[in-house]
Parts: C-alpha cells; sequence; structure tokens
C-alpha cells in the first residue's frame, strides 16, 4: 500500500499532540497513556515565525489546528507499566518507546526512543530513525558535546540543543542542530513561551556550520472560541509546534527533524 504523503513538496507542518477528554482523565488520576501526536501540512501562505513579534507569523486558534486534516500519526508503543511507574516517580520522559509514523494504515518510518538519564548525566537522548523496510535514516540525538560547553549553557542559560545525523552512521557534524533557549538568554526571549502569559516561543534550527536557516514555532494558538481548551492542553504540556524545513531540506532531512521536534518534546516540553 502506497502513501500520499510527498516529503518533496512539503514546505512545513504543524505538529499537535493529541488530547481527548479520556485523557485529561486518565492523567487526572496518574494512568500516563501512550502519547499520539497529530502532523499536519503547513497551510499554504502560512510562515513560521523568526521571532515571537514577528509580524509575517501566522497566528492560529486551537480550532484552526484541530481542524487540520492529518498528514500523519505517530504514535507511541511502549509498556503501559513503565508509564505508570516512571510517571508516579515523575520521570516519564525516561521511558523506553518507539513512535511509528503511520499514513492511514500504513507505516512510513519509525524512531526509538531508549530509557536513558539524559545528556546533564552522561547519557544523552538518542534515538535512531528507520524506514518501512528497517533501514536506517538517520538519529537524533540530545546535543551535549563538548559537555562541559553544553553543560554550562543549559544550566546558566537554560539552553537546549537536539542534533540530526543523515546516514547510517554517526557524522562528526550534524546535518541540522535545534536549539532552545527557555528563559530570556538567547537569541530570542522565550520566558513563558508557549503559554498563556507569552503565545509564542521560537526555536532556532541551525545548520552544520552553525547558521540559522529556519525555526520552529510553539504556540499557544489562543482562541476565544475555545479558551479553554487552550488554557488545558498548555497547562497540561500538551504542546502545538509549527516547523517550516529548511529549503535545502531533503525527504530524509525532513522526517529527522519531525522526529527531533517529538524528542525534545518527550523529554523536555512536553513533561508537566
Amino acid at each position: 500500500m502506497r502513501s500520499d504523503v510527498d516529503f518533496g513538496v512539503l514546505r512545513g507542518a504543524v505538529v499537535r499532540r493529541s488530547l481527548t477528554p479520556q485523557e485529561e482523565v486518565k492523567n487526572a488520576f496518574g494512568w500516563e497513556k501512550a502519547w499520539t501526536y497529530r502532523i499536519s501540512a503547513l497551510p499554504e501562505g502560512k510562515h513560521v515565525a523568526r521571532t515571537p513579534g514577528d509580524k509575517d507569523r501566522w497566528k492560529p486558534t486551537d480550532t484552526e489546528l484541530a481542524e487540520l486534516p492529518d498528514m500523519l500519526l505517530a504514535i507511541e508503543k511502549s509498556d503501559a507499566a513503565s508509564r505508570v511507574c516512571l510517571g508516579c516517580m515523575d520521570c516519564v520522559e525516561m521511558r523506553e518507546l518507539t513512535f511509528d509514523f503511520q499514513s492511514g494504515n500504513t507505516k512510513l518510518f519509525s524512531a526509538y526512543h531508549a530509557s536513558r538519564c539524559g545528556g546533564i548525566c552522561g547519557a544523552p537522548a538518542f534515538m535512531p530513525v528507520k524506514d518501512q523496510d528497517g533501514n536506517r535514516i538517520g538519529v537524533v540525538e540530545e546535543d551535549y558535546s563538548p559537555y562541559c560547553d553544553k553543560l554550562g549553557q543549559e544550566c546558566c542559560f537554560g539552553t537546549y540543543f537536539t542534533s540530526v545525523f543523515v546516514g547510517g552512521g554517526r557524522e562528526e557534524k550534524p546535518r541540522y542542530t535545534i536549539r532552545y533557549n527557555d528563559g530570556c538568554c538567547g537569541r530570542v526571549n522565550n520566558c513563558c513561551g508557549g503559554t498563556c502569559v507569552r503565545a509564542n516561543a521560537i526555536l532556532d534550527i541551525l545548520s552544520g556550520d552553525g547558521k540559522l536557516v529556519a525555526t520552529v514555532q510553539q504556540t499557544y494558538a489562543r482562541d476565544r472560541d475555545a479558551a479553554m481548551e487552550a488554557f488545558c492542553r498548555s497547562y497540561m504540556s500538551y504542546n502545538n509546534y509549527i516547523i517550516e524545513f529548511p529549503p535545502d531540506a531533503t525527504d530524509e532531512d525532513k522526517k529527522l527533524l519531525l522526529t527531533a521536534i517529538l524528542r525534545m518534546d518527550v523529554d523536555l516540553l512536553g513533561v508537566e
């Protein structure tokens, strides 16, 4: 069965963690449900912010994002007992899982998330990505190299890095790196970004040479007609991301960048 997803013409995407009333109830009682992400194509004429106050940025409402047609679903496969136990210890991000990226009933690629303590403990998060035939596309990795430099940036400035490596092996230089700062230090001020206080946070996509080539917009999606829905999603860390791919990104690059967004959400931004 062939998929109708054409990554070659895909200009950008909206990544939105699925939230249902049943999930809200289960989470309230500590039953951590397997996560699912809805991935939609970025609508024509819409652009991702380069700064939180970018006048040309798309300002979607929660309703607009909810009504976008699904292009892909990223479905978590993990052990329910580990989700509950690790959730009770407030470290659910350490669970072992696999994301299957599906179009309809067809799995296009998958990403494996190992149970690791994180770069600060010397064990960076590591996600190999494979196509539907089991061939490795590349690797998404929490970037803690060099260790002392990245440790200082995280502890002193709240800046985090996730790098994308293309191919079967780990290259010396990443294809892209996503840089995120959760405070007022860095290229942009992301303090309280993606919440009702400040609607947007900006994640930078850097080339292997460290140049800014694209951005990811984490958005609150303020909505007068669905104000409670938007607030609950933000409060429970069910985030919305809008990515505009770098102009030179290949099909494989785009798959890896989508995986990188999920890596950051699972390990960092999506943890309550």
